[in-house]
């Protein structure tokens, strides 16, 4: 009677075993299972950042070099605004310079011939080439 008691104990002991190894079991698999799922979220996300990093990169790159090109290009733009500015001076000292013979010669000659009527009469054909330029 003792021992059909002890054999019952022993297989309800076993049985006991038996079902909380298999939740053990099942509750390790289920969390191997999440941490594997975790772990794939992770290196996916990984991945894309990786990807958008890269593109990131490749955007800052291309952006640098136009960057380049404009600084280029304004440096060329304002070398040749300073060209321009350069010749307008020239031509405007060589306009003045012209003009100011031109009244010395009209003044000359008009004291020369000792006439006031033909100084204005140079001055004002003077003026009106001038300002037809």
């Amino acid at each position: 009677n003792a021992n059909i008691r002890i054999d019952k104990l022993k297989r309800k002991s076993h049985e006991k075993e038996v079902t909380i190894q298999n939740r053990l079991n099942s509750v390790s698999t289920g969390i191997q299972e999440a941490l594997d799922s975790f772990k794939t979220k992770i290196d996916k996300e990984n991945k894309d950042t990786k990807n958008k990093s890269r593109s990131l990169d490749s955007h800052i790159q291309n952006l640098s070099e136009k960057l380049d090109n404009y600084t280029t290009n304004l440096k060329n733009v304002e070398s040749k605004v300073r060209d321009i500015d350069r010749k307008l001076n020239d031509m405007k000292d060589s306009l003045e310079d012209s003009i100011d013979k031109k009244i010395r010669r009209a003044i000359r000659k008009a004291r020369e011939e000792g006439s006031v009527s033909d100084i204005m009469s140079a001055h004002g054909s003077i003026q009106g080439s001038s300002s037809r330029r």
